[in-house]
């Protein structure tokens, strides 16, 4: 016998949970995708050093996409990411069709 005080919009605990673990799989899958570590800009000058990796503005320490910002140099920075240092280095030249020089 149905609960008379259940109100027949909400879905029976099946399919809830269907929904929940549904919801959980397409997180899990997103944080398992991990977008590439672009180095845009860098600023050094005297103690005070910034940079700038996929848009957003980092010190020494930060964290991005789950990498640390270990170093920052002129023109590049050293990352430690699942336990491995890697150096991202600025592009210096973009070939954009139809750019004039």
């Amino acid at each position: 016998m149905p609960d008379p005080t259940r109100p027949d919009s909400l879905p029976n605990t099946t399919s809830a949970m269907q929904m929940i673990n549904g919801i959980a799989k397409k997180k899990s899958k997103l944080k398992q995708k991990r977008r590439k570590l672009v180095l845009q800009q860098t600023f050094v000058s005297g103690h005070r050093k910034f940079a700038v990796i996929n848009g957003k503005m980092l010190v020494v320490g930060d964290y991005i996409e789950g990498a640390q910002l270990k170093q920052i140099h002129s023109g590049k920075v050293v990352i430690l990411d699942k336990g491995r240092s890697k150096e991202l280095t600025l592009i210096s030249d973009l070939n954009i069709k139809g750019a004039e020089r």
